[in-house]
C-alpha cells in the first residue's frame, strides 16, 4: 500500500514538472515572439525616420536651388536694365544706386 501511495505521489510529482516545463516553454516562446515583434517594430520606426530625414533634407535642397535660380534670374533682370540705362545715356551717377543695390531672396 506504501509502494502505490508512493508511485502515486511520484506520478503527480513527475506530471507537475512536466506541466512547469511545458508552461516555461510557452512563456519562453511569448517572450521570443515579442522580442521579434519589437525589434521589427524598432527597425521600422528607424526606416520611417531615416527616410523622413531624406524628404527633410531633399526640400531644402529644393528650397536652395529655388532661390539661386530667383537670384540668378533677378540678377539678369538687373544687368540688362542697367545696360538698358546706360544705351539710353543715363549718367553713371543716376544708375549708381540701382548698381549698389543687393539681390535679396527669402
Amino acid at each position: 500500500v506504501e509502494h502505490d501511495e508512493f508511485m502515486r505521489v511520484l506520478a503527480v510529482n513527475h506530471a507537475r514538472e512536466l506541466e512547469d516545463l511545458q508552461m516555461q516553454a510557452n512563456a519562453l516562446t511569448i517572450n521570443d515572439k515579442y522580442k521579434e515583434e519589437l525589434q521589427a517594430q524598432i527597425a521600422s520606426n528607424e526606416e520611417l525616420k531615416k527616410k523622413e530625414r531624406q524628404m527633410y533634407l531633399e526640400e531644402g535642397r529644393r528650397i536652395r536651388e529655388a532661390a539661386e535660380m530667383e537670384k540668378a534670374r533677378l540678377a539678369a533682370i538687373k544687368a540688362r536694365k542697367l545696360k538698358d540705362l546706360e544705351d539710353a545715356g543715363v549718367p553713371a551717377k543716376y544708375r549708381a544706386e540701382l548698381e549698389k543695390y543687393k539681390l535679396q531672396i527669402r
